[in-house]
């Protein structure tokens, strides 16, 4: 009876942490005063400094029927943007379509400055001469969008997610983390890497659309597994990372599994490109992530993420391991891709979204025969128990070896 009470109170105590706010951080409510005079302040702010100066740009005010839109949203815990924004009367009674910009970070970093500040620095990405982005720069403009006429005297609004904390708040626990072979996570680790390398600056003009590789997700998921945050070493060998491709690129993201989204550990590859020179061809920083998402003739791509409780050579615990493999590899002495403009030299290939498609070459093709040799089953905690317990069999069967014949050596002898 204690037993089934002490889960009793485990599953409760379970259910209370993932549903309500962790009591140490507590959350500032929609209309707390504080809170909305920090939110329109550090928007307004924002707004008042863009660069070239703007002409035309309404003071943003606050708005109760768009926080609770975003309160009501913001307790689903998903790092994804409401389904509901172009519905009319769905998320406000006035306003269709509502803008939404969304941070997710942990309880004890979060501030109103440090939320909006994020969003803000996309202004890197942005070019206001030719209106175009060299990376995200989507929660930028919605800050400063001038058409947004949402005036103090009649109307107020602030484009908000207000996660409050949840175990897993925007994120995935270990069991629902995608599986290789999961049609929406293959598309999602496809589109993003395609959306970047059409975008570069400067324009490329051998730019190959890039496809998912099977195998290549193979190799991802048998290194992710064995949770080191260090590059696969069999890269370079033949028939070891792919049955085609040799050597194999890879990028590796290892993070909170809270905060883990497949857009947001490509986009923080990408995001090297401030550190990348493309006329000197020489990196400030580290660059190698970015280069490979852009590496022109890689035209191959497979991802897998897993969950590690912890990672070797990595002070992260509770991590969501993501590792993307590309073929063929790139990062070469040479620069990632041809300027030029767009498609220019496909060699008479389809041009689409700025990328040179081949039909053929972008089939997804898997030789189901094949894995890694290296990658061998692990123990898990099935195999371990029955190792445990290995032991304990043999004694009670010595035991049971020796006890039953005298059991049956003392039983009545029947007539």
């Amino acid at each position: 009876m204690k037993i089934t009470f002490f889960f009793a109170e485990l599953f409760l105590l379970d259910l209370f942490t993932c549903c309500h706010a962790y009591p140490q951080y507590p959350l500032p409510d929609i209309e707390d005063a504080a809170f909305i005079e920090d939110y329109v302040r550090a928007h307004n702010k924002f707004r008042s400094k863009v660069n070239p100066p703007a002409s035309n740009m309404f003071r943003m005010s606050w708005d109760a029927a768009l926080a609770k839109t975003a309160k009501a949203w913001a307790k689903k815990c998903k790092f994804k943007h409401n389904i509901y924004l172009k519905v009319p009367r769905k998320v406000h009674p006035t306003f269709t379509p509502v803008g939404e910009n969304i941070w997710t970070g942990t309880a004890t970093i979060f501030s109103v400055d440090t939320a909006l500040s994020d969003w803000f620095n996309e202004v890197s990405s942005y070019n206001f001469h030719t209106n175009k982005c060299a990376g995200m720069c989507g929660h930028y403009t919605q800050l400063e969008d001038q058409r947004l006429r949402i005036m103090a005297s009649r109307f107020s609004a602030c484009m908000l997610a207000l996660l409050h904390v949840c175990r897993s708040a925007g994120s995935y626990e270990p069991p629902t983390l995608p599986d290789v072979g999961d049609p929406k996570f293959i598309e999602e680790c496809v589109q993003t890497h395609n959306r970047f390398r059409s975008g570069v600056n400067p324009p490329a003009s051998n730019m190959l659309y890039m496809s998912w590789d099977p195998d290549l997700a193979k190799t991802a998921k048998a290194w992710a597994k064995r949770c080191l945050f260090k590059h696969n070493t069999y890269l370079k060998d033949p028939g070891q990372a792919h049955p085609k491709f040799t050597p194999v690129g890879e990028n590796l993201w290892t993070g909170s599994l809270s905060v883990f989204t497949v857009q947001g550990a490509i986009t923080s590859w990408y995001d090297e490109v401030s550190a990348y020179n493309y006329a000197t061809n020489k990196c400030r920083g580290a660059c190698g992530h970015y280069t490979q998402i852009v590496w022109a003739t890689s035209y191959k791509v497979g991802c897998a993420v897993h969950f590690c409780p912890s990672v070797a050579y990595s002070s992260i615990t509770n991590a969501a391991h993501f590792i993307c493999n590309y073929g063929p590899a790139g990062n070469y002495p040479v620069r990632p891709y041809k300027t030029g403009a767009a498609c220019s030299d496909c060699n008479g290939e389809q041009c689409a979204s700025q990328l040179c498609q081949n039909a053929e070459r972008d089939k997804v093709i898997s030789d189901s025969k094949w894995r890694p040799d290296w990658d061998r089953p692990a123990c898990d905690e099935y195999c371990i128990t029955i190792i445990a317990l290995r032991p304990l069999l043999l004694v009670l069967t010595i035991l049971a070896t020796w006890l039953l014949p005298k059991y049956w050596s003392i039983a009545p002898a029947s007539e």
